[in-house]
């Protein structure tokens, strides 16, 4: 394996790259745009509305689909996600026959078998379900979509769960990119988030895949930990580039006890604030571009043959729930507990009662509890703040008129001149580019866009 070159001495813990001001809007915490508008503006929505945009989606355009297998052997105190913990397999079993029933139900909504060209699995651990139960599951998709060739089907992984037999059966289902997911590799820090999984695992994890043929390795890290340090994070970095990743994300920890709160827990242990947090990412960004990454969007880091890298250049770059993809279908169909689909019509979430999914899929009703109808003016700002999130520049007067509109974004622009003033954006007539400097604020730049953050009293995580 080839020598990884880690700067670990040009690093630097201060300065402006590495400890940016703080942004001007609210208390630094705002939405992660992975949609706009984001999940926390959802309502009640009517299932025949999201049956009648099943109905309306297109034919002949490809669709992505999503499956969320909730269940967790053990709760992870990071953890943002919707997980249920079990220890009895019955459980899962039983879930994944409810989910095999919304699939064939949502077929017989659209009346066609819809192309797919991405297919992604997350959770939750979807690496819990048994060989046999991943094949069915596969196979039921298979049934119901036309999956194209060479679609992308990612699978996110924990490390502790899978073995040689589960890859193979990844394998032969046509698994091609795996997201292993890792936060860090400190056994303090393991300890402290309850994660105990050391580096030699989750090698020999990696070992498997790439021995099943499955060689698209993603590395998902996270900072802001308790009693993580730059130097420790550093390590981790050190350690995640011996196992060769095609791509990393880096998330910076989202510290929700308020929606969470099993997250109350790391209430009592040493937090980085948002200063240590900035250094960190920082230091471990610096690293990663060191050794040959492209830097994609906020977060992610990819190699220069990635589609992620493809698409930067290309310029068709996007982000949703997963964070960043060159997924280009405008339809993403969702399935299972809480899922969000995305339609061109709007945002459907399924339930997350587990009593109500059951209720509803005995009914042969549509199983989406909340969700958001767009309008022609979400739709014009979601492209803005697509394209500041992905490129961190923006043309308003292109992305008006695409959308058959002549906005002069009074207020916007009034809001930007704070940023002006502070070095983190320029503004040439109608396009807003942020500097160097103001790119670990962009979430802040975005929010200037945010028709509805105006309004909401939501509480979200930090910026940085």
């Amino acid at each position: 394996m080839a020598q990884r070159m880690i700067p670990l001495v040009s690093v630097p813990v201060t300065g402006s790259g590495a400890q940016p001001a703080a942004p001007p809007i609210g208390e630094q915490r705002l939405p992660r745009y992975t949609s706009y508008p984001p999940a926390t503006e959802f309502a009640a929505l009517d299932g025949e509305l999201y049956a009648d945009w099943l109905g309306a989606l297109p034919a002949a355009e490809p669709v992505s689909l999503y499956l969320h297998i909730p269940y967790c052997r053990q709760l992870c105190l990071f953890c943002g996600c919707f997980t249920r913990i079990t220890s009895h397999y019955e459980a899962v079993r039983e879930y994944l026959g409810l989910l095999l029933r919304e699939i064939a139900q949502t077929r017989a909504r659209l009346g066609r078998r819809l192309g797919a060209a991405h297919v992604h699995f997350g959770g939750g651990s979807p690496t819990i379900l048994e060989p046999a139960d991943f094949s069915r599951l596969m196979d039921a998709l298979h049934e119901s979509f036309d999956i194209q060739p060479g679609a992308e089907i990612a699978l996110e992984i924990d490390p502790r769960t899978i073995d040689a037999s589960k890859c193979a059966a990844y394998a032969r289902g046509g698994v091609n990119r795996a997201s292993l997911g890792v936060q860090d590799f400190s056994t303090r820090v393991q300890q402290a988030v309850n994660r105990i999984q050391p580096y030699e695992l989750v090698a020999t994890a990696v070992a498997q895949l790439r021995s099943a043929g499955i060689e698209r390795i993603n590395l998902d890290l996270m900072y802001g930990l308790p009693y993580q340090t730059v130097d420790s994070v550093l390590e981790t970095a050190r350690l995640a580039l011996e196992l060769e990743p095609q791509r990393l994300a880096v998330f910076g920890y989202a510290h929700v006890p308020w929606m969470r709160k099993h997250q109350r827990v790391l209430d009592e242990m040493p937090l980085p604030g948002p200063a240590e947090r900035s250094r960190m990412a920082e230091a471990m960004r610096r690293v990663f571009i060191w050794n040959g990454y492209k830097s994609i969007g906020i977060d992610h880091y990819a190699c220069d043959d990635d589609e992620l890298t493809r698409a930067l250049e290309a310029g068709s770059l996007r982000r949703n729930f997963q964070g960043y993809t060159a997924d280009a279908s405008g339809t993403l169909l969702a399935f299972g507990l809480s899922a969000i689909s995305a339609l061109p019509a709007g945002y459907a979430q399924n339930t997350s009662s587990i009593h109500d999914y059951r209720k509803q899929l005995a009914a042969g009703a549509p199983v989406v509890a909340r969700g958001l109808a767009t309008t022609d003016d979400d739709r014009m700002r979601r492209d803005i703040i697509g394209a500041l999130m992905c490129y961190y520049r923006v043309d308003l007067r292109e992305a008006s008129r695409r959308h058959g509109r002549d906005e002069a974004f009074i207020p916007e622009r009034t809001l930007l001149k704070t940023f002006e003033e502070r070095g983190l954006v320029t503004t040439q007539g109608d396009v807003v580019a942020l500097t160097p400097e103001g790119r670990p604020h962009v979430r802040a730049v975005c929010a200037v866009f945010d028709q509805y953050l105006r309004l909401s009293q939501h509480r979200y995580s930090l910026v940085v």
